[in-house]
């Protein structure tokens, strides 16, 4: 196959013609100048009837013949000095299928993507080819400490997206613990976004919330707020870390509902006088400490009310039997 024996250029029709890239090569309708094939979207695509076995492919400026209906292809994650990470992705497509690059970047803990060694990412029949190359960093928090710039319960930051741009989370340190944002919740977020962590009395909550509530259990208020809209679904994972001076071999913390329930937080961690967790919805939390149970899930101050119900009704049951016979 010869290109200068089957393209002819006609330069009268050069107005006719645009650059392509990437697909079937229409030849008979077709020139090469420039380094590139050009073709007229009048005539169409269309094959050439000499190649029985296939179809060509312009891959950049090389022809390359298309003789199967999928061709293999391997993404790898590596870390600045070029080591492996993570796993490494494989898979199969037709020639001239373009690969969405955010579908195969992989979140691995502890890193942060950066970028990828190619910006498109199209399956060649040249397998040697399909190999794209993902860069990570380590994951590095970045902190900001907010504890001067409380007002009215909260604290306002206006570069939020400028924090974004470099993929890391941040920590919000604030007078009452901190909050730890990942990627993805900072990208929902507008430029400017407030975030509050403090105590609150008791008398705040609605009457439905109250009544669960553990006796000299300290509740927190964990707000941020986007464009002055509350966000409680963070469309990612929050870390968040409060300082707590209860003591007890008990403690737990339970996130405490618009209705009043109370949903213990297992993953809760008690060390150091903190109590740390995660989580991707922020209301009222409620630490305080867990009722004894006999062996069997009821707390004993039930079981003492249960058992004091039984003998009542007993001691009058005894009662009325006696009564008529005294």
């Amino acid at each position: 196959f010869s290109l200068t024996g089957q393209l002819q250029f006609d330069e009268s029709l050069t107005g006719n013609y645009t650059k392509y890239y990437f697909s079937d090569v229409p030849l008979a309708r077709s020139f090469f100048r420039d380094g590139s094939l050009w073709y007229s979207e009048n005539y169409g695509m269309m094959t050439l009837e000499t190649i029985s076995s296939g179809r060509l492919y312009l891959d950049g400026e090389e022809f390359i013949l298309v003789d199967r209906d999928t061709y293999g292809y391997s993404v790898r994650c590596v870390d600045l000095s070029g080591n492996e990470i993570g796993s490494t992705v494989t898979g199969s497509a037709p020639a001239g299928t373009e690969v969405d690059l955010q579908a195969v970047v992989n979140n691995i803990a502890g890193y942060v993507y950066r970028n990828s060694s190619s910006d498109r990412f199209v399956i060649s029949p040249d397998e040697s080819k399909n190999v794209l190359v993902l860069t990570y960093d380590v994951v590095r928090t970045v902190t900001v400490d907010l504890t001067d710039s409380v007002q009215d319960g909260k604290a306002v930051i206006d570069n939020i997206q400028s924090l974004a741009a470099d993929g890391n989370p941040v920590r919000f340190v604030l007078p009452q613990g901190s909050i730890e944002l990942d990627i993805g919740i900072l990208n929902n977020l507008s430029q400017s976004a407030a975030v509050g962590l403090r105590t609150v009395d008791i008398s705040e909550l609605d009457e439905s919330q109250r009544e669960n509530v553990p006796v000299r259990a300290v509740v927190f208020s964990i707000t941020i707020e986007s464009m002055g809209v509350s966000v409680h679904e963070l469309g990612g994972t929050a870390r968040i870390t409060i300082p707590v001076d209860l003591t007890g071999s008990n403690l737990a913390l339970w996130y405490l509902d618009d209705s009043g329930a109370m949903h213990m937080v297992e993953d809760a961690v008690f060390a150091d006088g903190k109590v740390s967790f995660t989580t991707d919805h922020l209301s009222y939390y409620v630490v305080g400490e867990t009722q004894s149970s006999d062996g069997e899930g009821f707390p004993i101050i039930h079981v003492a009310i249960i058992a004091v119900a039984v003998i009542s009704i007993l001691g009058v049951a005894l009662f009325l039997r006696r009564g008529p016979h005294a």
